[in-house]
């Protein structure tokens, strides 16, 4: 595939600190590495602690990389809202489905030590939404500001410590880079955007959720662990939209 015949790529790298479970300075990533996982990348992928997800914390669970989306429909046309989190931040206290129940089963799971389920939210979230509604540049914006309240619905409390990033982007309006004709760009109906704002909020919410319950126990540097998320995610998730698991359904 030839890139950059009239124009350039301009790629945007984006990143979490894994330093919990990470020797993060011990630079185990290799050109090698890189190089395989763009050859080996596909619109189908795993889930949970997998790739740079490895060393991921959420809530002081385990997390890593999560996925979800949601259809719409414009004047009978179907659009899909996608969502790709890079999940790493959050105390648990704070996550929306604890509670005593789960907070007594993780400490007779843990036992001496429960202490790893303590401290200050000193973490990361990169979200991405994609989309191929016709969103301009102040509205792709505006979507990106509104990913807090995903963030916030699963228990966030936004913590000084924590990088919330969110990148929003749209398929719809492609513009020529051989053709010096005038484009012509449409945009969705603004009085009609709360619904874009609603599903994208959703997909992330799910997305967040599903990067806990693809991911497994990790044990890691200094031997910090990482995991138990199946116990307290699994049975609450349930109250999320009446469903256990969410999957991209746009694919």
């Amino acid at each position: 595939m030839q890139i950059g015949v009239a124009g350039t790529v301009n790629p945007q790298v984006l990143e979490c600190n894994d330093g919990y479970l990470n020797d993060i300075r011990g630079q185990h990533v290799k050109p090698e590495d890189v190089f395989s996982a763009i050859e080996n990348a596909s619109v189908y992928f795993s889930q949970g602690s997998v790739g740079a997800g490895r060393g991921m914390s959420v809530y002081k669970l385990k997390g890593g990389i999560g996925s979800a989306s949601r259809l719409l429909h414009q004047d009978g046309v179907e659009f899909c809202i996608g969502s790709l989190v890079f999940s790493n931040m959050g105390r648990l206290q704070d996550f929306s489905h604890y509670c005593a129940e789960l907070e007594h089963k993780l400490q007779q799971q843990l036992a001496k030590r429960v202490s790893e389920l303590e401290g200050a939210d000193n973490g990361s979230i990169i979200m991405i939404i994609a989309t191929d509604l016709a969103l301009d540049a102040r509205q792709l914006k505006r979507l990106a500001k509104g990913s807090v309240v995903a963030l916030a619905k699963t228990g966030s409390q936004l913590g000084t410590g924590s990088g919330d990033i969110c990148l929003a982007f749209c398929t719809a309006n492609q513009m020529s880079h051989t053709e010096d004709a005038l484009d012509t760009v449409v945009r969705y109906p603004e009085k009609q955007i709360d619904l874009v704002f609603d599903t994208a909020i959703e997909s992330l919410q799910h997305a967040i959720i599903n990067s806990m319950l693809n991911a497994e126990t990790v044990s890691g540097y200094q031997q910090h662990c990482r995991g138990y998320e199946k116990l307290c995610v699994a049975s609450a998730v349930i109250q999320i939209a009446g469903t256990t698991m969410v999957t991209d359904i746009c694919r």
